[in-house]
């Protein structure tokens, strides 16, 4: 499913502003300015917000794979 937002990127003590592209039962696929290497382990944080409810904020711990 599409899922467009801003997302945050964090590892080894620095954070990157990425944007999601879409989400499903596989992962979550990012887009960044800059290559984030593959097999980083990091946390994301974003909102998602579902129907008309307030968004709900998720911080989650991350692996990096790089599927094109």
């Amino acid at each position: 499913k599409a899922f467009r937002e801003a997302a945050t990127v964090v590892y080894g003590g620095s954070s990157k502003a990425v944007r999601t592209w879409d989400i499903g039962v596989d992962g979550m696929c990012l887009l960044s300015p800059r290559p984030i290497a593959p097999g980083m382990r990091c946390q994301v944080a974003f909102d998602l917000a579902l129907g008309d409810e307030a968004p709900v904020h998720f911080d989650v711990a991350a692996w990096i794979d790089l599927r094109l």
